[in-house]
């Protein structure tokens, strides 16, 4: 999950307005700060890794209360976590159920929110790992363990808990300052207002993430279960992509983000279940390709083969030599509720469009490739978080990518420069897939910059791309196709001859345009200035490209137009025309 996706500049306002419509102090008071000491010393203590290690119990605090207010600290715990246990099952959702949170914490002062959260989040841990941790020593808390089906043996889950471990402690920094700030004597002091003003949203906020945070936690827990086994009489009825892979393989987890974190995938009922069968690098299997499977198929939301060193020579032979798989390669192949093999990879088709895809037939392919074409949402939806929200605002996004540092500094001032003229435009930047350049490093921070595995994911689409448009064209033997020729452009650009690539347009556009004519465009744009307002970044690209008139052309405007025209241009050459007043 991404959580910068819903707390971008462009929604912020939205959250602090939906945060203090809920926001009803009565003045019961809670003892945050104690609370907070609690909350770390038993998460500190249950989400370690060595489970030999002694519970300290002399700092334990037992007297915190909650003042002015008929509900007692217990009951506002199980009242909390009696929400913040029922299953989310997507980002909106999990949006949502944020904000009941506030709704019931709404008597509470924002610190008094953060921190009983947070305790809800250490009663539950600690009620569910605190036995794994007695076990050894109390037989009564291994057979505890066993009932909430949470392991004692936690190598597997080292990982995760380093994981989860990290945010927890992110979400206890903020919360300190949370209390800190609500601790500060305004009245007493004189401040800038708008300081004030500004600081306040920023507290606002800085809660509502670690409310939502401490939620995706919870719904971090079924991944700690020992592992089920699944009667086949479960698959009825639904469509099986056999998952055939070595363990691991790195598109598996861009297929499991595509089929599981993807945004479209709002279904509470999956018709489709992902079955993953190992294969081995050998015809025998090692104790370090066992521990691999035993980790991996604990930690991936889908079905596995239970013991898959145990497989037959003869169905490993099978897929090899009947289907023909490959072994540095993953495929996924398609079975029907009917039990007909429908696709026999649609591992392509699913890094492209993740559940959209469904039900993964090759006739689903071809629908999907009749209705979509060389466009923005080919390439980054379901990839980048905010492509969604900018679609809907109508804003140009401009995908570039280069090696040549200097062309990327001017690239990127260019940028900005056309942004302040009132341009709504949206920069992503890409590093050369093959290696990672100084510049990559460099704007990691910046949001410009696609993280190291959205990257990964954006080539490997392009890749999935070209494979499906070449499948394609071998059975239709079409001569031309925009979308391939696009891909294969970007995919062999040749960055030691040019300078850089572009990728200008909106959610159903794109054009891609040499790097070097793009920033002399961009050149141009920068001098027309003010004149230029009113114009899109892609329409502004185009129009650069043309040649100004050789003669002035003059076109008079009424005055009322004027008011809301707020760019003319030459009805020749398309430049924006300076703007000079005429008196009558």
């Amino acid at each position: 999950m991404n959580f910068r996706s819903d707390i971008s500049a462009l929604n912020e306002d939205i959250i602090v307005e939906q945060l203090l419509r809920s926001h009803d102090p009565d003045g019961r008071w809670l003892d945050s700060e104690m609370l907070l000491q609690e909350v770390e010393t038993i998460l500190s203590f249950v989400l370690q890794d060595d489970v030999s290690m002694p519970l300290m119990t002399e700092n334990c605090i037992t007297n915190i209360v909650v003042s002015e207010s008929k509900e007692t600290l217990p009951y506002a715990i199980t009242r909390i976590s009696v929400q913040m246990l029922c299953p989310c099952t997507g980002e909106s959702d999990i949006r949502t159920r944020t904000l009941v949170l506030f709704d019931l914490l709404k008597e509470y002062r924002w610190d008094a929110k953060a921190v009983l959260v947070l305790g809800v989040l250490a009663a539950t841990y600690g009620g569910l790992l605190l036995p794994g941790h007695l076990a050894f020593c109390d037989p009564v808390a291994a057979s505890i363990a066993t009932l909430n089906q949470f392991p004692i043996e936690r190598t597997k889950f080292r990982p995760w808990l380093e994981s989860l471990s990290l945010l927890i402690k992110a979400m206890v920094d903020v919360t300190k300052c949370i209390i800190k700030f609500e601790r500060l004597p305004f009245k007493q002091a004189k401040l800038d207002n708008n300081i004030v003003g500004e600081t306040l949203s920023n507290i606002y906020l800085a809660t509502y993430r670690v409310v939502k945070s401490a939620l995706a936690c919870m719904k971090q827990i079924p991944y700690f279960k020992q592992t089920q086994r699944i009667p086949i009489t479960e698959l009825q009825e639904k469509v099986i992509m056999l998952l055939l892979s070595k363990p691991p393989v790195e598109p598996l987890f861009f297929l499991l983000q595509q089929l599981y974190d993807h945004p479209s995938n709002t279904n509470t009922e999956q018709n489709y279940e992902i079955l993953w069968v190992p294969i081995p690098s050998s015809q025998k299997w090692t104790d370090e390709e066992k521990e691999i499977f035993d980790f991996y198929s604990n930690s991936l939301p889908w079905i596995s083969v239970r013991q898959p060193w145990l497989l037959s020579s003869t169905i490993l032979n099978f897929f090899k030599q009947e289907w023909h798989y490959g072994d540095d390669e993953a495929m996924v192949v398609v079975i029907d509720p009917n039990g007909r093999f429908v696709n026999m990879n649609a591992m392509d088709m699913v890094l492209i469009w993740g559940v959209k895809a469904y039900p993964f037939s090759v006739s689903r392919e071809n629908e999907l490739w009749e209705e979509h074409g060389w466009s923005m949402q080919l390439l980054l939806d379901g990839i980048h978080p905010s492509f969604e929200t900018w679609v809907k605002e109508g804003r140009e996004i401009c995908i570039f990518g280069s090696e040549n540092l200097d062309w990327v500094d001017e690239f990127v001032s260019l940028a900005r420069k056309i942004q302040n003229l009132g341009f709504q435009l949206e920069l992503i930047y890409l590093s050369n897939q093959r290696r990672r350049d100084e510049r990559a490093k460099a704007m990691e921070e910046s949001s410009i910059l696609f993280s190291p595995t959205l990257q990964q994911l954006f080539w490997l689409r392009l890749e999935s791309i070209e494979r499906s448009k070449l499948k394609r064209i071998g059975i239709e033997s079409s001569k031309s196709d925009r979308v391939l020729e696009e891909v294969t452009k970007l995919l062999d650009f040749d960055y030691g001859k040019h300078k850089g690539w572009g990728v200008i347009g909106k959610g159903s556009t794109a054009e891609t345009v040499d790097g070097e004519r793009m920033t002399e465009r961009m050149r141009k744009i920068v001098r027309w200035g003010e004149y230029a307002r009113g114009l899109g970044f892609t329409e502004a690209i185009e129009i650069a490209a043309e040649k100004p008139c050789e003669l002035s052309q003059t076109v008079v405007v009424p005055f009322e137009e004027a008011l809301t025209r707020r760019v003319v241009t030459c009805e020749k050459c398309k430049w924006p025309m300076k703007r000079f007043v005429a008196y009558q």
